[in-house]
């Protein structure tokens, strides 16, 4: 059950990336990936990419062995809290999108709180403007 949510994240986020079908929709700057440690050691990846024009997905993966304790979870987009919410789980696997204005890059921001030990997870993962390098 835990690997078929994962894969099922996994899915999800590949295809909120892929490239559309449009080619005007299609903004041709790959999908980055930041990975790290949270302040007690707990392994986390995130990943970002633009979903098509005017829109941004982030997915967040916290890869904890206990299942039971809470994780308080904000998402951001240049600063600007876009999603916050709470979610349990072996691995805790969030994957959010947001509508974006402007043609300049994205910081894309996460930061999770353990409930229970108070760890402290805090990521940015920086996206480059999209573009097709003039094509």
């Amino acid at each position: 059950m835990k690997r078929t949510a994962v894969a099922g994240a996994l899915a999800m986020m590949a295809l909120v990336v892929a490239p559309q079908a449009n080619a005007d929709a299609r903004p041709c700057t790959p999908p980055q990936t930041v990975a790290g440690s949270g302040s007690q050691g707990t392994p986390f990846v995130l990943r970002a990419g633009y979903q098509g024009v005017g829109q941004v997905a982030e997915e967040f993966e916290i890869n904890t062995a206990v299942s039971d304790q809470v994780w308080t979870i904000q998402f951001s987009d240049n600063g600007v809290v876009f999603f916050s919410g709470s979610q349990s789980g072996s691995p805790v696997v969030v994957v959010k999108t947001e509508s974006v204005t402007g043609t300049g890059g994205h910081n894309l921001g996460v930061r999770a709180v353990n409930t229970v030990t108070h760890e402290v997870i805090e990521g940015n993962d920086p996206l480059p403007p999209p573009g097709c390098g003039g094509h």
